[in-house]
Parts: C-alpha cells; structure tokens; sequence
C-alpha cells in the first residue's frame, strides 16, 4: 500500500537523462539481403551437384533441407520458431503456382486463430520447388517439415530447434561475405 516512487515525475526525469547520457544504439541482426541469398543458394547448389555425384546421402538431405529452410524463411520473413513448426499436412503444392502453408499461431496471431501463407512459384530460387524437393528425397508426409539429418542419412522423428536455425544460417553462409556479419534468426525477417 505504499506509494512506489519510480512513478513519480522526479525520477522519470532522472531516468531519462541517465538514458540520453548512456545511449547507445539497440543492437540490431545484420539484414539477409537478396544478394546475400542468392549467394548462399548458389554456393548450396554447387554443393549438392557435389554431394550427388559422390553419392553423399547425409549431405544430399541436409543440403535440401538448408535450401527450403532458408528460401522458405527468407520469401516469407519467418520467425525461427514458426520456421520450426511448419508441418507437412499443412502444406499444400499448386504446381506451376506456388504452395500454401499454414501456420496454428504465431507471435501477433494473438488468437490463435491461424494464419494461410501464399508462396509464389518462381523461376529462380523458388520456395516451393525447394521445399517440395526436400519432403520428397526426406520422405516426410506428416509432423514437422524441417528436421535434424544425421551423418548417415538418417532424418529425425523431431522437428529441428527454433535455435538450430541460426547455426544453419551461419554455417551455409561461412565465408561467403565478412567475417564480422553473423546472421541471426531476425536476419530473415
């Protein structure tokens, strides 16, 4: 029942001026731009090319798997954990049209009523071609989309980490552009 001090004018001024006084700027995920994009698209083409022609099953699954991740995130800006919870049922192909994907909830669906997103088929780095590629080599019919591949080969009952998907982020794109640009999940939206 006391009187809570911090809201008195007296001491949000005081707390403004230690803000402007202590101000730095809000650290903010470097952008994934489309030439950032379509450099690693290119570089995960050559290695699948790679990966095929050696017979490399592990690295021919994980391949296609980065490749819808990522061209997925990117086309339609999602959240690493709505990325994460993609599921195959909910999936539907219109070839030669695009692929519709629809999502429970997300963060600003705040009832949960769920939401349809549209992707458009197109000539170059295209999301549903991509993300057809990888269900159809993975063999996923149902649960989530975008799962762990171990070094065999072998996919995950599980869907990956929302946290999975910022190391998939770096590792394809190591050494592509600076050193000092580390992508992180917000890089996609």
């Amino acid at each position: 029942g006391f009187y809570n001090p911090v809201h008195s004018q007296e001491v949000k001024e005081v707390i403004k001026g230690v803000a402007k006084m202590h101000h730095t700027a809000p650290k903010q995920a470097p952008a994934l731009t489309f030439d950032h994009l379509k450099a690693i698209c290119d570089r995960l083409e050559a290695q699948k090319i790679l990966a095929i022609e050696s017979e490399q099953q592990a690295d021919i699954l994980r391949i296609h798997r980065d490749l819808a991740l990522i061209l997925v995130g990117f086309w339609k800006g999602f959240r690493s954990d709505e990325l994460s919870r993609v599921e195959a049922e909910k999936v539907k192909f219109y070839p030669g049209h695009g692929m519709e994907i629809f999502l429970s909830h997300s963060k600003t669906d705040t009832e949960a009523l769920g939401k349809t997103h549209f992707m458009q088929s197109l000539r170059l780095y295209c999301p549903a071609d991509a993300l057809q590629r990888w269900l159809e080599l993975s063999g996923i019919n149902s649960g989530p989309v975008f799962r762990g591949v171990d070094r065999w080969g072998g996919v995950s009952k599980v869907g990956i980490n929302k946290r999975t998907i910022e190391h998939v982020l770096n590792r394809v794109s190591g050494g592509l552009f600076d050193s000092s640009l580390k992508f992180s999940t917000h890089s996609l939206r």
